[in-house]
């Protein structure tokens, strides 16, 4: 099913879009949009998440939108800047404390400042001066500490296997006692690697 949801338009279109003709109509210039007598406080389908199904690349274009929109979407997806830290798993576990107040003092705030129940610039003032008497600092500083000897345990390791590639002994030897440093820096468990 998922293969057919990734791969046939006819689907992917139903299950974003609803019925032709029904939920939705092609328009002249290549867009879809509502069909006659159907506008979105009384349609029976949603019409706003086909973002959300498994390809909305092969799905029509809905009027509003340019018609080369998923192209455009692709260039600046493949063009974009990569963070830094992606592939950077934080172990919390040392500032476990710190991370369960701040949870507390967000879960106190949040609903309240998104839905409108307060006024957001002093509800924010609140509740940032509350997640800094909560530790946020020093949770903040705990997760770029291990960012950073991450960011220098993979540069060493680079230039350790590109010194000792040619010699396998010595290669594998590095690698071990490097996995094992990268371990204690990440607190994550060690990579075993045997000859």
């Amino acid at each position: 099913m998922l293969n057919l949801l990734y791969s046939d338009s006819v689907a992917a279109n139903l299950l974003a879009w609803g019925e032709e003709n029904v939920d939705y109509v092609k328009t002249d210039d290549g867009h879809i949009t509502f069909p006659e007598g159907v506008d979105a406080s009384n349609a029976e389908f949603s019409h706003s998440v086909n973002w959300l199904f498994p390809n909305q690349y092969i799905t029509e274009v809905w009027v509003g939108q340019e018609l080369n929109v998923y192209e455009e979407t692709e260039k600046f997806n493949d063009n974009s800047k990569k963070s830094k830290a992606l592939g950077f798993s934080f172990d919390n576990s040392s500032v476990m404390t710190e991370y369960t107040a701040l949870v507390n003092v967000q879960n106190e705030y949040i609903n309240q400042i998104m839905l409108g129940f307060v006024e957001p610039e002093a509800a924010l003032k609140e509740m940032n001066e509350k997640l800094y008497a909560a530790g946020l600092e020093k949770y903040m500083a705990e997760k770029l500490a291990r960012h950073r000897a991450i960011i220098i345990f993979t540069f060493v390791l680079f230039l350790r296997l590109t010194a000792y590639s040619s010699d396998q002994t010595r290669f594998l030897s590095s690698f071990h006692s490097l996995s094992t440093c990268s371990s204690v820096l990440s607190r994550e468990p060690v990579l075993s690697m045997t000859t």
